[in-house]
């Protein structure tokens, strides 16, 4: 897959430039990018979404295909080095942003492209020694994070965590300063992650919403 898609991305074109009964050809048309293989979300993505009681909640769950699965071990191996990185960084932010950060979908998505080496990956997990503190990081995630080692400062070498290939899509706006809350381009330049906005995908995809004739 492609390209992977931020829960903000659906939610701003439901409620603001492409509404479901206004521009239907837009929710079609992620239905033909993800049946190419260019684009898709997960299921943490879709978990956002059905939270609400909208038309947006109805049509992630009736296109539960387009979430992908963070169960497999690449991701979650990658998602505990994410985790472990922005650990190191949360005393330098908001009370709070790092939970934030760390409860929702973002970090998967990020970790959500596959370790070069899976094979190496899993037994390099095997091979290192449980720890089981990272202070203030929520004990949900405490399972992920005792396989990775709370020393290694992976975003140094984020070529040994993280392939080249799905470029994240999301709204947010890289913005080295800002203290309150983790963003998502903020933590793709941390391990060398591409991100861009719906309006740039739509571009490089060559997407056109035509009325018929």
């Amino acid at each position: 897959m492609k390209h992977l898609l931020d829960a903000n991305t659906l939610i701003e074109a439901k409620n603001r430039y492409y509404g479901m009964t206004i521009c239907p050809g837009y929710w079609s048309w992620l239905l033909l990018q993800n049946q190419a293989l260019e684009l898709a979300s997960i299921v943490s993505v879709k978990d956002e979404l059905t939270k609400g009681k909208d038309e947006l909640a109805e049509w992630a769950k009736d296109h539960a295909g387009l979430f992908h699965d963070i169960g497999d071990d690449a991701t979650q191996a990658a998602f505990g080095q994410v985790a472990t990185a922005i650990a190191e960084l949360g005393d330098k932010m908001k009370v709070g942003a790092l939970e934030e950060f760390l409860g929702g979908a973002d970090p998967w998505l990020i970790a959500n492209r596959p370790l070069k080496n899976v094979g190496e990956a899993a037994e390099t997990r095997q091979k290192r020694p449980k720890k089981r503190s990272l202070r203030v990081v929520n004990e949900h995630f405490e399972a992920v994070f005792n396989a990775v080692s709370a020393t290694q400062v992976v975003f140094q070498r984020p070529a040994k965590a993280m392939t080249t290939g799905a470029t994240l899509v999301t709204h947010e706006v890289l913005n080295r300063e800002v203290k309150r809350k983790f963003i998502i381009p903020n933590v793709c330049e941390m391990f060398g992650v591409p991100h861009m906005n719906t309006f740039e995908l739509l571009n490089k995809l060559e997407a056109r919403f035509v009325l018929p004739t």
